[in-house]
């Protein structure tokens, strides 16, 4: 039966390419961009917020299953596309296949990825999560430098960035945001230290990239501004977000 109510969501993706403008001019040139567009785009549409962003001058793309990154390979796109979890061992062929950038913390989805990698003659550019507070995902920042160290003997990968992810960005001054800084640079700097070339490191998203510049580093990640939305009141003002969705609806009855 065809949907019937008279109620709709329109998505305005020119407001999109207008907030990928606005947050790159507030973190600045020097700053790759990545656009978050896990979760359909967080309800917008993948595929078009995508080539939005792209337009906007975002630099890469952020997802999270690899469903959504082969979804917007076969629809065309051809920019980095950022496995922001690590994919099941499973699924290690699709990612080489696909040539998406996936996330690595455990030994046996690097193991898994090293041998398609090796089986389709290819070199797969990953990149490390340090876990240094969220308690989500990612290896502890304390083992970070000996676990990349183990990661460099593996065939067909090779690191091309190191990342992390804020639990408080959106709190002012808040001391553990603080803390997580503090133990995501002392990872870089033993890895570092170790001869450990880190490459693109990133951590801030949509707050952390506005309110907290030390946090920017290579790139910055952005989700909910992308689609204009604030992360928290502390953000506005600092940056002009245009809302990309509306919901409408066919008044039913006017009267007196």
């Amino acid at each position: 039966m065809p949907y019937l109510r008279p109620a709709w969501a329109e998505v305005d993706t020119g407001a999109v390419t207008a907030n990928v403008r606005a947050l790159r001019a507030c973190v600045g040139s020097g700053v790759a961009f990545m656009a978050v567009v896990k979760a359909d785009a967080y309800g917008h549409g993948d595929v078009e917020c995508a080539r939005a962003a792209l337009a906007g001058g975002a630099d890469r793309l952020g997802i999270a299953t690899i469903e959504e990154g082969v979804h917007l390979r076969e629809a065309g796109v051809t920019a980095p596309v950022h496995m922001l979890v690590e994919p099941p061992a499973s699924g290690a062929p699709l990612v080489v296949a696909h040539r998406l950038v996936p996330t690595v913390f455990t030994k046996e989805a690097a193991i898994a990825l090293s041998r398609a990698a090796e089986r389709a003659g290819e070199t797969v550019d990953f990149h490390l999560k340090v876990d240094t507070g969220m308690n989500r995902i990612g290896v502890r920042a304390e083992e970070a430098a000996e676990f990349a160290e183990t990661l460099a003997a593996l065939p067909g990968l090779r690191m091309e960035g190191v990342f992390t992810h804020f639990a408080t960005a959106e709190v002012p001054g808040d001391w553990d945001f603080d803390a997580q800084l503090e133990r995501f640079g002392e990872a870089l700097e033993t890895m570092r230290e170790r001869g450990i070339r880190t490459g693109v490191v990133h951590a801030a998203n949509s707050a952390a990239a506005v309110l907290r510049p030390e946090s920017r580093f290579d790139m910055v990640r952005c989700g909910i501004a992308v689609y204009g939305l604030h992360p928290a009141d502390s953000t506005r003002g600092r940056v002009d977000l245009t809302p990309a969705m509306s919901v409408k609806a066919k008044v039913a009855r006017v009267q007196r």
